[in-house]
């Protein structure tokens, strides 16, 4: 079972520090700026879905515990999550009415 520990060590494995400075410049995280006090680790979109796929079914719980993360990547991962499971709730629903 994938914890919120658990992610989070995974996503700062990802991490890229050249390309975090670029999000933080891109993303205004400055004093002022729209995204102040945003932080970022520098994980690219296509690898950050791509680890919500290796890691599965991740519990509710820990997506919650991401969702409030300081780190963009973090709450991002529990979004894609979500959405993750909202289709496979879906699919599944879809499938047991057409029976």
């Amino acid at each position: 079972m994938v914890t919120a520990a658990a992610i989070r060590a995974k996503l700062r494995k990802l991490g890229e520090p050249c390309y975090a400075r670029a999000l933080q410049w891109f993303f205004k995280t400055g004093k002022g700026g729209y995204g102040e006090g945003d932080r970022f680790l520098g994980i690219r979109l296509q690898r950050l879905r791509a680890c919500v796929r290796d890691c599965g079914d991740v519990p509710l719980k820990a997506l919650l515990a991401r969702l409030s993360s300081p780190i963009h990547e973090e709450r991002m991962f529990a979004l894609l999550g979500m959405v993750r499971r909202f289709r496979a709730d879906t699919r599944q629903s879809i499938s047991a009415n057409q029976q």
